[in-house]
C-alpha cells in the first residue's frame, strides 16, 4: 500500500509538538509501519564523525494485557496476536532475538531538521511467565554505513564486470585446487600506499569528493540496477565556509575510517540520515523514496 507521505509528516510533526519527539518504526524500505509504544529509557549519543549506539528501553504490555504490534516485528511474528505467548524463555523470563527476518530502523524526530536514524541490530525482551512487558532495542546510527564502503583509491577502474571463478588462484599453480562453489569476482585496482594516490584541497571539498567516489564506485561494482537507484548519495551543498587544505590518501580501508580523522581534525562534520518524502529537496538528485543522505560540512572556519 503507498504510503501517504503528507499526511504522515504531519502526524510526525503533531507527535513531536505534543509529547517533545515522534519516535517510529521504519520498514527495510524506510517507508513507516507504527509509531513506538512509550519510551522508559534511552541512550543515544552523539558523537562527531563516528557510529554510535542506539539503546532504548520500551513498554509493549498494556493494562488490558494486549501486547503492543512491534514485538511482531522485532521479537517473534505473531506474538501480540497470541496473547504476549512466550515462544522461549530463559530462568529469568527473557527472550533475545539475535536476528531480524528483514532490516528495520528505528526514527527520532523532533523536527525534520533535527531527524536521527538507527538501524535495529536486535531486541532484548523482558516480561513474567507469560508475556513481554519490556522491549530493549539496540541498534546503531547510518554514519556506520559509510564503514561497510571501501575508500577506494582508484574509483575510476571499477568496471561493474563479474566474471565466475572455478578455480582458487591462490594455490599452487600446478595443484589446480578448485573452489567447492563458483565465486563470481571483479576486477579492479587497488594503489598501494607506496604508490600513492593523493587527494589535495579545501577539507571540505575533499572529503565530500572522497565518499561521492567510494559511494559511486561501490554502486558500480553491485550492478547496474544499483547503480541506477544507489541507496545512499552525498549532498553536494557546500557551507561556503573557509575550510582549511588537506592531502587525503585513499588506501582501500574501510571510508569512514580514512576519513574521519582528517575530517575532525579540519573542524569537518559528516553526518548520515534518512532522507523521507516531504523533506527538503538534496541538489542534484531527485529523490522520491527514503534514502540514506550524507552530508558534509565544515562547521567552523579554519584559517
Amino acid at each position: 500500500m503507498a504510503v501517504d507521505w503528507n499526511s504522515h509528516k504531519l502526524h510526525r510533526a503533531q507527535v513531536a509538538e505534543d509529547e517533545g519527539a515522534y519516535i517510529g518504526l521504519l520498514n527495510e524500505n524506510g517507508q513507516p509501519l507504527m509509531d513506538c509504544p512509550p519510551v522508559i529509557n534511552m541512550t543515544a549519543p552523539q558523537t562527531k564523525n563516528a557510529a554510535v549506539s542506539l539503546r532504548m528501553q520500551m513498554a509493549v504490555k498494556a493494562l488490558d494485557g494486549t501486547i503492543h504490534p512491534i514485538c511482531d516485528e522485532l521479537i517473534a511474528r505473531g506474538l501480540s496476536r497470541q496473547g504476549g505467548q512466550w515462544l522461549d524463555v530463559d530462568a529469568e523470563g527473557k527472550l533475545l532475538a539475535t536476528s531480524l527476518d528483514a532490516t528495520r530502523f528505528i526514527i527520532i524526530e523532533r523536527e525534520a531538521s533535527a531527524r536521527r536514524t538507527y538501524q535495529v541490530t536486535h531486541t532484548v525482551a523482558e516480561g513474567g511467565e507469560e508475556a513481554p512487558s519490556i522491549i530493549e532495542v539496540n541498534g546503531f546510527n547510518l554514519l556506520k554505513k559509510l564503514a561497510l564502503i571501501p575508500c577506494f583509491s582508484a574509483p575510476t577502474t571499477v568496471t561493474g564486470k563479474w566474471t565466475t571463478f572455478t578455480r582458487d588462484w591462490a594455490g599452487p599453480e600446478n595443484a589446480g585446487v578448485m573452489f567447492s562453489k563458483p565465486r563470481d569476482l571483479q576486477d579492479f585496482k587497488l594503489v598501494t600506499v607506496a604508490e600513492g594516490v593523493t587527494v589535495d584541497g579545501p577539507a571540505e571539498d575533499v572529503i565530500r569528493r572522497i565518499i561521492t567516489e567510494s559511494l559511486a564506485a561501490a554502486w558500480k561494482a553491485i550492478g547496474p540496477e544499483t547503480e541506477a537507484d544507489p541507496p545512499m548519495v552525498v549532498d553536494p551543498t557546500p557551507t561556503g565556509i573557509t575550510s582549511p587544505y588537506i592531502l587525503l590518501r585513499p588506501t582501500d580501508g574501510a571510508l569512514l575510517d580514512e576519513v574521519a580523522g582528517p575530517a575532525a581534525s579540519a573542524g569537518v562534520s559528516i553526518t548520515a540520515d534518512m532522507w523521507l518524502p516531504g523533506d527538503k529537496a538534496v541538489a542534484d538528485h531527485n529523490l522520491d523514496k527514503p534514502t540514506i543522505v550524507v552530508r558534509v560540512a565544515q562547521t567552523t572556519e579554519v584559517k
